[in-house]
Parts: structure tokens; C-alpha cells; sequence
């Protein structure tokens, strides 16, 4: 009976955590009715770090047309441009 039991919390434990880390509760749950505590070991490392995304540097930041708002890249050594959204043609500050 204790063995049944200490399944059942190991099958909750790694639901309730993967829930946390958002993965799937039911999926969790079911593998730790399968495999019990080692389900439950395994929802305990660390979730998946999601790819890296670089900080803008000065050069490749995004500006915003004063106009229209819309979006172009620019470079520092730009003294006037035009927009090709509206057309419009705008002096950097």
C-alpha cells in the first residue's frame, strides 16, 4: 500500500512541476504513473533554455520613422534618408 502511494505523490510531484515549467501537467503525470520516481527526478532538471537573443548594439537598433512609425535600421553615419513606407524624407538627430 505504501508503495502505491509514494507512486501516485511522485506521479503529482512531477506534474505539479512541469506545470511550473511550462511543459505538460498530463503528460508529466502520466509518466510518472509509468515510471514513478524517476518521472519525478527528471521534471527536476532545469528546463530548456529558449536561444539567445542579442542586445541591439547602436548600429544595428531599430528607428522609428518620425511620420509614418516605421520600423528601419540605420547607421549612425546617416545623415538624411527617406522612408520607404510613406516616403517621406527625414533627417537623423
Amino acid at each position: 500500500m505504501f508503495m502505491v502511494i509514494a507512486w501516485l505523490f511522485c506521479a503529482v510531484a512531477a506534474a505539479i512541476i512541469a506545470r511550473g515549467k511550462n511543459r505538460s501537467a498530463f503528460t508529466w503525470f502520466c509518466l510518472g504513473i509509468l515510471v514513478g520516481p524517476l518521472a519525478f527526478a527528471v521534471a527536476l532538471f532545469p528546463a530548456e533554455a529558449g536561444p539567445a537573443t542579442a542586445q541591439p548594439t547602436r548600429s544595428t537598433a531599430k528607428k522609428l520613422c518620425p511620420t509614418c512609425g516605421y520600423p528601419y535600421e540605420g547607421s549612425p553615419s546617416e545623415k538624411a534618408w527617406y522612408c520607404p513606407q510613406c516616403r517621406s524624407v527625414n533627417k537623423s538627430l
